[in-house]
């Protein structure tokens, strides 16, 4: 409970000293809230130990460098933030939010061009496709913010 307290103080504290185009960069709110979410799963698994020790002095280097990221830390932070959330996504079934969307949308539109140039009407078939996509993405984003399985 005392490192989560801590790194989301450090989070928080980076956060009010940062600009707001350097906090989407850094992405500050979704490592907060995987943080939460290690947490309270730290307890049946190691592995969300493990991520939640990485992180603590990952974010400690980052306070003491005031946010700013040469090359190496800022690869060395994006690959703590896919090892969380492919984790948290494989292992525990937490979706990031636009997760499915993100695979339907486009999917749709693919089957939309598809079929639109197999009967030479490619505008309509993709737009129609890519409504379809979206309405599936909609659908199941839902269905996960029900099941309360978002990140």
């Amino acid at each position: 409970m005392k490192a989560k307290r801590d790194l989301q103080n450090d989070i928080a504290q980076l956060s009010s000293s940062l600009k707001e185009k350097e906090k989407v960069v850094l992405e500050l709110e979704l490592f907060e809230k995987m943080i939460i979410r290690l947490n309270s799963l730290s307890g049946k698994c190691q592995e969300c130990k493990s991520l939640l020790d990485e992180a603590k002095p990952h974010f400690k280097e980052l306070m003491d460098n005031h946010g700013e990221t040469d090359k190496a830390m800022r690869k060395r932070h994006d690959k703590l933030m896919e090892r969380m959330l492919k984790h948290l996504r494989k292992v525990h079934g937490l979706y990031r939010v636009g997760h499915f969307m993100s695979i339907y949308l486009p999917l749709g539109i693919a089957i939309g061009v598809t079929l639109g140039l197999i009967n030479s009407k490619i505008l309509y078939y993709t737009v129609a496709g890519g409504a379809f996509g979206y309405l599936i993405g909609l659908l199941v984003e839902n269905y996960i913010m029900k099941k309360r399985s978002r990140i």
